[in-house]
């Protein structure tokens, strides 16, 4: 892995989102590592779709912690695959190396935080990627952040 650069960042402006917390605080960690993670889950979501569903990527505040949820109404997993999700190698998928979620685990880890995953077969999947905040003032906001509740939704044509 290349050697991180950490420096102060808003979570807001990273995932470039527009219905996050506005208040949301600063987290110490490398831009470039924590894209890569929140973009693999939501590929993943997006994958779990397949063609039609809500993705949902929300921030707030936990506590010290800056919260990021990814939520998907996608297939869901069974609890056996739920246990093996951040195993090295394990997919569910047809391609993939199954390195995706273990790679995001130990990204987020690395910079402090904790990653969680609730699901049920049929129902989809929550992502929730726990971040310790620094104690800085809070990150400055555009009033251009704001957009439909932070939801995208996938439709077959």
């Amino acid at each position: 892995m290349p050697s991180s650069q950490r420096a102060d960042l808003s979570l807001n402006e990273l995932l470039q989102e527009k219905a996050f917390d506005p208040d949301l605080g600063l987290v110490r960690g490398d831009a470039e590592q924590l894209w890569e993670a929140f973009l693999n889950l939501i590929r993943n979501a997006i994958e779990a779709m397949n063609t039609e569903g809500e993705l949902t990527v929300s921030t707030k505040r936990g506590g010290p912690d800056a919260v990021v949820s990814i939520i998907d109404t996608g297939r869901g997993m069974t609890e056996e695959e739920a246990q093996r999700l951040f195993v090295p190698f394990f997919t569910t998928k047809t391609t993939g190396t199954g390195l995706g979620l273990a790679h995001t685990q130990q990204v987020v880890i690395e910079h402090g935080g904790k990653i969680q995953c609730k699901t049920a077969p049929g129902r989809g999947s929550t992502f929730t990627v726990q971040l310790p905040m620094t104690a800085r003032e809070k990150a400055p906001t555009k009033e251009t952040s704001l957009t439909a509740m932070g939801k995208l939704f996938l439709r077959s044509t």
